[in-house]
């Protein structure tokens, strides 16, 4: 992904909306949630939030994850 994609998708998991999104990083909204939907290949924010948290989670050396393991 790139920044601009990671940026958004931070964005989105701290919970601003699309339009919040677009607004502070002058953009559409349609462009937000491409950027991010298309990166991800997932249909909504739901799974990019997820996906967010548990990739933050594996970084972190979450217990169970193979960076704790390490």
């Amino acid at each position: 992904m790139s920044a601009r994609e990671l940026e958004i998708l931070r964005l989105m998991a701290c919970g601003m909306s699309n339009g919040g999104i677009a607004a502070d990083l002058v953009l559409s909204g349609s462009t937000v949630a491409t950027h991010v939907l298309q990166g991800l290949r997932v249909r909504d924010r739901v799974p990019a939030v997820i996906v967010t948290h548990e990739a933050a989670l594996m970084q972190r050396g979450a217990p169970g994850s193979s960076a704790a393991a390490a």
